[in-house]
């Protein structure tokens, strides 16, 4: 298995981590179709995810209303949101983010944020794309390409998602 299928695997387990704990059948009937479906082992401890294959080991921790540890303190969070996800993931030596969140600001305005907001922590948007409810930009950090923000509108709602990987 290479990396962007691990990763990709990584994310589609990545739900379990907001249950663990929960002791639900349904998060066990999930866990265990997962496992006999692709032959990787899933193991849960404190709050965290664990995926092991014959090619490597990625470890998943998330929350349902908050960032994750050890998100870069630099990367600008829009004011007033309602975090939907949080997950941090580690594979290979690299740590990845995802974080989602909520707000009733319009895209512009929330865009016009990220555009700013970036560059005035050092971030550059190497790429960008526009439409009238979404936006997505494409980040560097000195000349490391490191995620992205894309920002949507869906049920009256503003969405935006960061992916960033260290």
């Amino acid at each position: 298995m290479r990396f962007g299928k691990f990763a990709l695997l990584a994310l589609l387990i990545a739900a379990l981590v907001i249950c663990v704990g929960c002791g639900n059948i349904a998060e066990q009937a999930t866990k265990k179709a997962v496992e006999n479906a692709t032959g990787v082992k899933v193991d849960e401890k404190n709050g965290s995810v664990n995926i092991k294959t014959d090619k490597g080991e990625a470890t998943i921790s998330g929350s349902e209303s908050k960032v994750p540890d050890g998100f870069p303190k630099d990367f600008p969070i829009y004011d007033g949101v309602k975090i939907t996800s949080g997950l941090k993931t580690e594979a290979e030596g690299k740590t990845s983010f995802q974080v989602t969140f909520e707000t009733s600001d319009d895209v512009k305005k929330v865009v016009d944020f990220y555009k700013k907001a970036l560059a005035d922590n050092g971030y550059k948007i190497s790429g960008s794309m526009e439409a009238d409810e979404m936006a997505s930009l494409s980040l560097k950090k000195g000349d490391a390409d490191i995620g992205g923000v894309t920002i949507t509108k869906s049920d009256g709602k503003t969405n935006v998602l960061i992916g960033l990987t260290e």
